[in-house]
Parts: C-alpha cells; sequence; structure tokens
C-alpha cells in the first residue's frame, strides 16, 4: 500500500485507513456524521489487520455515545440555539443534546384536550344540523339522532370522553332491558359520538368496538318472524272499503303501497303528477326518496284502474314535508296516512266491522304489511325475477338478503296472480 493513500472500509462506510510516513502506522479517520467529531486514530495500529479491525469498531460506534465523541462547535451551537442554552466549553453530546431536546418539547407539547361526552354531542349535533341546512341528511335522519343521543347522554354526559372504556360501555349495555334492536340502536349512536371524537382529536381509538361474540353476547340477536302479509280477501277489503268511503283519503295511498310496494314516507311526498296513467308509470324523486335514489315503477293494469276510481285534489293543500311546509297536489294528506295515526285506526275499525272481521290491531300484526304483501305475490308472479323485485322496492341491487330475510313471505302462483288480478270491477 503507497504512503498516504486512503481506502474506505467497509465499503460506503465513509471510514478510511491510510499508512502515515512519518510513524509507519496506520492511521483511522472518520467524519462528522459517523462520530459527531473529526475523528482520527492511530496508536498501535501498526498492521493492516489491525487498521481494518479497528475501522470495524468505529463504524459499530454511534454518535449517542457520551464518552469517546462530542458535538463538534457548529453542530453544539445550533443546538444550544434550538433549545435556548449558551454553550460551555465542554458542551453536550449529542445524546444529551436529544434527550434534552425531546424533554423540552414533551414540556411544551399542549395535553390532550379533555372535553365531557355532553360537549362532544353537541358539537355533533351542530355538524348534523349544518349537514340538514345544506341537504346533506334528511329531517328523519336528524330526528332520530335526536331522540337516540339523549339516552346515551343520561349514562355518559358527565364523563370525559376519554376515560370512556369499553368495560364501561358493555357493563352498560348489560343493564338495558330492551330488545335486541333497541340496544343495537344505542349502541351505534354511542358509536358515532366516539367517532365524532376521533375526528376532534379528542382521543386515539373508539373504544365502543364490539367483535361479534361481545355483540351476541350484551345485544343479542333480534329473533326472526315471518313477514306479514295480508290475505287476498284482506286486500280487495280495503281497496272496496277505501273507494267507497272516500272521507278517508286513503284509496291512492293503499294503491301505491299494495301495488308499487313504495315505502310509506315516500307516498307521502308523492303528487299527482307523478302517476301517469297513460303510460302506467309513477316516479319517485331522488329528494324525498330513501337513499336519495330516482326511480320509476311500472304501475300494473289493475292499480291504473284503482288510481282513475281515486277522486283527485281540485285545490292544492299543505303537506309537512321534511318537516315544513310544502303546498302540492299531494297524493294524501299526511295527518291521514300514519299508520298510528287517528284516521288510519279509525279506517282499520270500520273496513273489519263493515265486512264482518274480528278487530286486530294494526300496528301490532300488519305494519308495513303493504309493502311486504306486494313483494311477496310480486316475487311469485314475476316468475321468482329477485333483481326486478330489488330494483321495484329501491334495495341495494347487490344486497339480496333483505327481500328474503324481511319483505318475501311464501304465496302461491295462483294467489299471486289472483293479487295482480284485483280490479274495482269484475274483469270479463
Amino acid at each position: 500500500m503507497k504512503y498516504g493513500e486512503a481506502k474506505e472500509y467497509p465499503k460506503k462506510s465513509g471510514i478510511r485507513y491510510r499508512l502515515r510516513l512519518d510513524t509507519n502506522n496506520y492511521e483511522v479517520s472518520a467524519g462528522v456524521r459517523i462520530t459527531g467529531r473529526r475523528y482520527r486514530y492511530s496508536t498501535g495500529l501498526d498492521t493492516l489487520v489491525k487498521a481494518k479491525a479497528h475501522c470495524l469498531e468505529v463504524s459499530k460506534m454511534s454518535r449517542n455515545t457520551d464518552e469517546d465523541f462530542r458535538a463538534h462547535d457548529k453542530a453544539r451551537k445550533v443546538a444550544f440555539n434550538k433549545i435556548g442554552l449558551t454553550a460551555t466549553k465542554r458542551g453536550l453530546s449529542t445524546r444529551q443534546i436529544e434527550e434534552l431536546s425531546s424533554r423540552i418539547i414533551d414540556e411544551i407539547k399542549p395535553e390532550v384536550e379533555l372535553k365531557l361526552l355532553s360537549e362532544v354531542i353537541e358539537d355533533l349535533k351542530a355538524d348534523k344540523d349544518l349537514c340538514y341546512e345544506n341537504n346533506a341528511i334528511k329531517i328523519r335522519s336528524l330526528k332520530m339522532f335526536k331522540h337516540n343521543y339523549n339516552n346515551v347522554l343520561k349514562e355518559f354526559g358527565d364523563c370525559y370522553v376519554s376515560n370512556i372504556t369499553k368495560q364501561k360501555i358493555t357493563d352498560w349495555l348489560s343493564t338495558l332491558s330492551f330488545a335486541p334492536k333497541t340496544k343495537d340502536i344505542r349502541y351505534h349512536c354511542l358509536r358515532e359520538i366516539l367517532n365524532h371524537a376521533i375526528d376532534r382529536g379528542l382521543i386515539n381509538e373508539n373504544p365502543c368496538k364490539l367483535t361479534k361474540g361481545e355483540y351476541a353476547k350484551y345485544i343479542g340477536k333480534t329473533i326472526w318472524k315471518e313477514p306479514k302479509i295480508l290475505s287476498l280477501k284482506q286486500a280487495k277489503m280495503m281497496l272496496e272499503f277505501a273507494r267507497d268511503n272516500p272521507k278517508y283519503n286513503l284509496l291512492p295511498f293503499l294503491v301505491l303501497g299494495l301495488y308499487c310496494g313504495i315505502r310509506h314516507e315516500e307516498i307521502q311526498k308523492i303528487e299527482w303528477k307523478q302517476i301517469c296513467l297513460v303510460d302506467e308509470k309513477v316516479s319517485i324523486t331522488g329528494y324525498y326518496a330513501k337513499g336519495r335514489k330516482n326511480r320509476t315503477i311500472d304501475l300494473p293494469k289493475c292499480a291504473v284502474e284503482w288510481l282513475r276510481k281515486a277522486p283527485r285534489p281540485s285545490k292544492a293543500f299543505y303537506n309537512i314535508i321534511e318537516g315544513e311546509k310544502k303546498l302540492g297536489h299531494w297524493v294524501s294528506k299526511n295527518q291521514y296516512t300514519k299508520q298510528h295515526s287517528k284516521n288510519w285506526t279509525k279506517f282499520w275499525r270500520d273496513c273489519l266491522k263493515a265486512n264482518d272481521f274480528p278487530y286486530v290491531r294494526w300496528g301490532d300484526n300488519y305494519e308495513n304489511a303493504l309493502r311486504h304483501s306486494f313483494s311477496s305475490y310480486y316475487h311469485t308472479y314475476s316468475g321468482y325475477n329477485t333483481q326486478a323485485t330489488i330494483n321495484i322496492l329501491g334495495h341495494d341491487p347487490k344486497n339480496s338478503n333483505l327481500l328474503f330475510e324481511h319483505y318475501k313471505a311464501i304465496t302461491s302462483k295462483s294467489d299471486a296472480k289472483e293479487y295482480f288480478e284485483i280490479y274495482p270491477f269484475k274483469e270479463p
């Protein structure tokens, strides 16, 4: 090896050795980025093997070492300026500077803001109101949230969000003596509130997150019930009674529910101009539809004939739509069509009495029966066309389970055919 010629070892380490002419020893040198200061060493390195061994030792050294390496002048001044200290002659090691810097940063770092759950709820409530004002959510969603958060507020309102643990949540769910569906609603309400707390940086993780096993233990599973549908005789009885008693103003509502499967709250927002008897279609605008999806439904011939018998309003009238009074030629008055209203209850009672049927409460036995009846009879009548049925109902096209779990009852082909042949007059 030539005198004075420097070679790097290990490769790309920044550590070099060379043979010195004056002492005939090897000298090992390293830069600031390796040792924290310029480093040179030659004592006892009289052979190439010793020089390379020392190079390996230097490569294992760290700038964090207290005794061996010290920050060079420039690095020390910069570090001291950052932490606001005056540099001494001896200075500080790099590790000491880093530790001191970390400690100062931790001291000046602001603590996580402590907020009560009641404050988070108020914040989320204001956010929901803003969404409603900008048509991002419907009035029904807003009302449901405001109704549900009161129940959560009673239990956790005085608790700091950061102090709510999974154990407290499971203990709370264990004390609730409600049906699984009610428990599920309250569980998801609390979960939404805590997700909002995460968005605001108040907590890092949502404790309201149960596994499948924990969900089954603390909430339970809703017992499946066969969808209740109207028999052919009941459907015909209701249509004829509504036709013969226009004071109830329910015939269009019944027709659209029984033969189009339209949701009750959607029928309440339909105007006569959306029903075209010539083209035999009814359109539902996405602004009022659930899920904000436009859809057009073909009217069966029997439905067209029943709608021809329904009286149309000569003047526009007000209905409560999305929490506001709106003027229009609506299909029916909303206060008449609610299934728990006096008008509906009286209509159902008088209908049963006029046809010598024993009285049974509508809400306990036939709630949502109009939509269920259409789903069940139409699916069979269409040759078990699941996709067509889902599209008419306005469900997610990819989710057919909802139809079979909650809407479809078993019906025969003969009954399905007869269902769609119920006319306001006898077919010739």
